[in-house]
């Protein structure tokens, strides 16, 4: 199995789903660590899904969620 660590800010609030296997999913800003050519920061969006017991983590919008 791969593993990311991504660190940012939650955009929205997480899908919740109960089933065999409960899942969360959730997007993830990310500020780049370097400037563009007008001097501001960008961001990249990621789309995330967890399962299994990470899956309880209660996540909120526009908190900080890294090391899920």
């Amino acid at each position: 199995m791969n593993q990311v660590q991504i660190t940012g800010r939650l955009t929205s609030e997480p899908t919740y789903r109960d089933g065999n296997t409960p899942s969360v999913n959730f997007t993830v800003a990310v500020q780049r660590n370097f400037k563009n050519k007008n001097g501001e920061y960008d961001a990249d969006f990621i789309r995330c899904s967890a399962f299994g017991p990470v899956s309880y983590t209660h996540l909120r919008a526009h908190e900080t969620a890294a090391n899920l």
